[in-house]
């Protein structure tokens, strides 16, 4: 995570997650990004969710942006 390659982490999360990947990974990313929403929806929000979940293809970012939310990441 700290690299900053979203890549090699995915690999390594698919890999530790096995056959609950589906279950794990991309179910709860549809979840968590219909409850951010919902509730940026009614304020400003920040949210944090853990880096597995930062998918390129299937993650909470790009659900929210797909859902027409501005995402704009906060670096420390």
């Amino acid at each position: 995570y700290i690299e900053a390659d979203l890549q090699k982490l995915l690999k390594k999360v698919k890999k530790t997650a096995g056959s609950m990947r589906v279950l794990l990974l991309y179910d709860r990313n549809v979840n968590m990004a219909d409850r951010i929403a919902q509730l940026a929806h009614e304020k400003s929000l920040f949210s944090a969710i853990g880096a597995g979940h930062l998918d390129v293809k299937k993650g909470v970012l790009r659900l929210l942006k797909m859902k027409g939310l501005e995402v704009i990441p906060v670096f420390f």
